[in-house]
C-alpha cells in the first residue's frame, strides 16, 4: 500500500509539472517543485529564504514560483544534488548555493548518505 502512495505522490508531481514548460523540463532532470508545500507557502510573502540540506533544490523551486522575487541561500554538501541543484537555478541571480553542511561550528564530519538522497 506504502508503494502505491508514493507511486501516486509521484505521478500527481509529474501532472502538476506539466503546467508550464520549465517545470516540465526539470521533471526530466530529476528535479519537482515540492507541491505539497504550496498552499501554506502561497500564503506568505517571503523575501528570503534560506534553505539548509537543499538537495536538488525542490523545495527552493517551490520557493521561486511562489515567491518569483525571493533571494534563496541554498546550501548542499553531496555534490551529485548540488550539480543538479546548481543546473536547476543557472541563471537566476537571486539564488547562491554553497556546497557545504551546516551546523553548529565549524568542522569535519562523517556524513551517512541513504539510499535515496532526498
Amino acid at each position: 500500500m506504502r508503494d502505491l502512495t508514493a507511486v501516486g505522490r509521484k505521478l500527481s508531481k509529474a501532472i502538476r509539472s506539466c503546467r508550464d514548460l520549465h517545470t516540465f523540463k526539470l521533471l526530466f532532470g530529476g528535479v519537482a517543485p515540492t507541491y505539497e508545500h504550496e498552499g501554506l507557502m502561497r500564503r506568505m510573502s517571503i523575501r528570503t529564504l534560506v534553505d539548509i540540506g537543499a538537495n536538488r533544490g525542490q523545495f527552493s523551486l517551490m520557493a521561486r514560483m511562489c515567491w518569483p522575487e525571493c533571494r534563496i541561500f541554498a546550501f548542499e554538501p553531496l555534490a551529485r544534488a548540488a550539480d543538479k541543484f546548481e543546473k536547476t537555478f543557472r541563471g537566476d541571480a537571486l539564488v547562491t548555493l554553497t556546497r557545504c553542511a551546516v551546523g553548529e561550528r565549524c568542522s569535519e564530519a562523517m556524513l551517512h548518505v541513504s539510499g535515496k538522497d532526498d
